[in-house]
């Protein structure tokens, strides 16, 4: 893995030239479906939604009335398929050093490039460590997996997003461990959860213990709400909010 970083610069420069408890329906934290204030879904003209391998997947789990029974399988489709190319990035990134690897190898490693990192459709990109799922699919894999009644597995696919963009997915994480009653858990993902965002800015103003600083959050995601379940989540946060 240590020489993946320098042969993806290659290709570039060719280029130019949780098994615990499911989310209630109804939470009392959000006065709503927890699974649907996941941030970041692929939308209609994502290049993703056009990789042959996942977009019947991602058709059925985006569809409202997938049973959980049937979203489970769904997930586990899709988790094999990203823990597969995972593992093959894996075989053809070892560590190796790159002086020593025939040209064989490199071939190797520039098409497994140009086909999952670099390609029309790619599924991974590169993380601070190694490769992970891109932003739309790992939104994917949590929304799958807390429909599922797997929030468990939602939460460790948010807690590996690595990128700064990824905020969002870390903090449907820190979601779904308040839900769980681990708030000191969610704490930790805290300064790791910034961004405009709705999501961002209602865990901010719940997690943050500075009372001027959860004033502002809720303003900013008030400022965010687009869709229903936001509104109950903003209402819910208001409520609580309220001097006792």
């Amino acid at each position: 893995m240590r020489c993946f970083i320098a042969l993806f610069l290659l290709v570039m420069t060719s280029a130019s030239a949780v098994h615990a408890q499911a989310p209630a329906s109804a939470s009392s934290l959000t006065q709503g479906p927890v699974c649907a204030l996941i941030e970041g879904l692929p939308g209609p003209k994502a290049p993703l939604r056009k990789a042959r391998a996942v977009k019947s997947i991602l058709k059925a789990i985006e569809n409202p009335k997938t049973p959980p029974a049937q979203m489970k399988k769904r997930y586990a489709q899709l988790e094999g398929l990203i823990h597969a190319t995972l593992a093959e990035a894996t075989r053809v990134f070892h560590d190796k050093p790159r002086l020593e690897w025939t040209a064989r190898e490199q071939n190797k490693a520039r098409r497994f490039l140009e086909k999952h990192v670099l390609g029309k459709h790619p599924l991974l990109q590169m993380g601070a460590v190694g490769f992970e799922p891109r932003p739309g699919l790992r939104a994917a894999l949590m929304y799958a997996a807390c429909r599922a009644g797997q929030p468990e597995d939602a939460i460790r696919w948010g807690r590996r997003a690595s990128r700064p963009e990824e905020a969002p997915a870390r903090a449907f994480a820190a979601l779904l461990l308040l839900e769980s009653g681990r708030q000191e858990e969610a704490r930790e993902l805290l300064g790791a959860i910034r961004g405009p965002s709705f999501l961002t800015a209602w865990i901010r103003a719940e997690l943050n213990t500075d009372p001027d600083i959860r004033r502002r959050q809720r303003a900013s995601a008030r400022r965010r709400v687009t869709t229903s379940a936001q509104q109950d989540a903003v209402a819910a946060q208001a409520q609580r909010a309220q001097p006792k």
